[in-house]
């Protein structure tokens, strides 16, 4: 299934704009809020965790990186391992085609996980990350 139209803008640009509604927006209360931080679980190869050592801590410090998120982020860091283990059989083989499919595999897969987590400019501009809202400019006339 194909995304359609434009993403929706984030409520706290229409807040800071003055367009936010909360009666076309709905509650914010109600909108699941994932709490703590992720564990890291046991994982066979080495590569998984240093990525997950050097990144992990900072994900979780930028406030997009909960507990909830632990099997992502195990995958997300399992990826990697994969993607470094692809480049290095390339390099090793450049004409190993079955080399060059993996690592374009794992070079997709790793780059949708790490969108997921704004790892890129692009990417953290759309992350949305709860924080304690001020006072709601909702129904404020704009002059």
């Amino acid at each position: 299934m194909t995304k359609r139209g434009r993403p929706p803008k984030p409520d706290a640009i229409k807040i800071a704009e003055g367009t936010y509604r909360s009666d076309r927006h709905g509650d914010q209360d109600a909108k699941p809020k994932a709490e703590g931080v992720p564990v890291r679980p046991e994982m066979a190869m080495p590569e998984a965790k240093e990525f997950w050592d050097q990144y992990v801590p900072m994900l979780v410090e930028m406030g997009v990186a909960k507990r909830a998120d632990t099997p992502r982020l195990q995958a997300l860091a399992e990826s990697w391992a994969l993607l470094r283990r692809a480049t290095k059989a390339v390099n090793d083989d450049p004409i190993d085609k079955y080399a060059r499919i993996a690592y374009g595999e794992y070079s997709r897969q790793f780059t949708t996980l790490a969108n997921e987590f704004g790892m890129n400019p692009i990417a953290r501009s759309r992350i949305i990350i709860d924080k304690p809202q001020k006072k709601s400019i909702a129904g404020r006339k704009r002059g």
